[in-house]
């Protein structure tokens, strides 16, 4: 418990230092590959979820409101029938962009092991990120459905219809001559590394040397 509140300490004070923070994943989808809500967030500093990242790719499908997406330096518009793909490792937030108005979306996140599995290789690929398209939506209506009702079977049903939605964006929207090169792919994966180790030594002294050394890279690299 000790260690456990001094870690959420520290991750408080890097989210109040520099404003974002870590989101880690890795428990609920342990139990499910997929997790799925519907947010509802009001303009103000009290209502709006902050700056994150994490390793999984997240997509957002905007249900009402006109808002603001923010990834890294990007800010990018949204309204409603909006399909928005955040890539792994991207700090990104969400915020309404009218006073008053809330804005609602569907936020689908998938386990990296799971779109492996299906042999799709959506973290090593580049797509286009803003998009509209009438069977995006009717899929995300059907995981909204399957999700509330959880009806005999509703996790089987969701599997096959987030593989669905990946196989049609991976043949619909790639941008195939924007394939991450492999030195990307290598500084894309060491940045994950390197994410994960400091997550996992919070409330070690750490160094440079000893990152790089239990790592297997050089600390000129970093």
């Amino acid at each position: 418990k000790c260690i456990n509140s001094i870690k959420e300490k520290v991750k408080y004070n890097i989210q109040k230092e520099f404003n974002y923070f870590y989101e880690d994943q890795s428990n609920p989808l342990q139990k499910f590959p997929i997790i799925f809500h519907r947010n509802m967030i009001h303009r103000g500093p009290h209502h709006t979820y902050g700056s994150h990242w994490h390793e999984n790719i997240e997509m957002i499908y905007v249900v009402s409101g006109d808002g603001l997406i923010y990834c890294n330096q990007d800010t990018v518009a949204v309204s409603p029938g909006d399909f928005f793909l955040i890539h792994s490792n991207v700090i990104h937030a969400i915020s309404p962009r009218t006073e008053g108005i809330p804005i609602v979306f569907h936020c689908l996140i998938i386990d990296k092991l799971f779109h492996d599995a299906l042999q799709l290789p959506m973290t090593s690929q580049k797509f286009q990120r803003l998009i509209r398209d009438e069977n995006i939506r009717q899929i995300f209506n059907a995981l909204a459905e399957e999700h509330e009702q959880k009806k005999n079977y509703w996790q089987l049903e969701f599997k096959n219809l987030t593989s669905h939605l990946l196989v049609y964006i991976f043949r619909t929207y790639r941008l195939s001559e924007n394939t991450l090169s492999e030195e990307e792919n290598e500084k894309k994966e060491i940045a994950g590394r390197i994410i994960h180790y400091l997550y996992r030594h919070l409330t070690e002294d750490l160094s440079v040397e000893l990152m790089s050394c239990e790592l297997g890279f050089s600390k000129y690299y970093v």
